[in-house]
């Protein structure tokens, strides 16, 4: 999907006298399902409102992961996301990552170093226990924000 597109696709809109008068919440729905029936042939998957994201609970599958992404000041009122294997074309952009399908988001965790043993595990981490565990390798203490565990089986030997 080209960048321009994009923008066409949100191009301001005249507003009509009939729309003046409905709320917020309304109008956002109601353009949600306008952008998601134009945009189907442009390689859009799916879209989902901000309402949706601030009043729903998702628990699973892509709203789930857009809505643990999403940030009510800095996310758009309606958020998309794209087919698999596409990525908005822009100039100079030949790659991405970032996307809700599982081959953009499994990625192998490689940590090399001097007394790190070499081992193989075949497991979920997060990317945020990352922070506390180069902080434990190299002994000093983590950040004050992080939280996460520590990968436990990457140590010293």
């Amino acid at each position: 999907m080209r960048h321009q597109d994009l923008n066409s696709i949100a191009a301001p809109l005249p507003i009509s006298p009939a729309i003046k008068g409905l709320t917020s919440a309304t109008l956002s729905f109601t353009l949600f399902k306008m952008l998601l029936t134009i945009s189907q042939e442009r390689g859009v998957a799916n879209a989902i409102s901000a309402t949706s994201l601030q009043n729903g609970v998702f628990t699973k599958g892509v709203q789930h992961l857009v809505q643990n992404s999403f940030n009510p000041r800095r996310s758009g009122d309606i958020i998309i996301w794209l087919t698999p294997e596409r990525i908005e074309e822009q100039p100079n952009k030949v790659a991405d990552s970032g996307s809700p399908y599982n081959y953009d988001r499994h990625v192998p965790l490689i940590i090399y170093g001097g007394g790190i043993p070499a081992t193989r595990y075949n497991r979920r981490v997060c990317a945020t226990q990352l922070t506390p565990t180069l902080a434990s390798l190299l002994g000093v203490s983590r950040p004050n924000a992080s939280d996460a565990e520590i990968l436990n089986e990457i140590k010293h030997k």
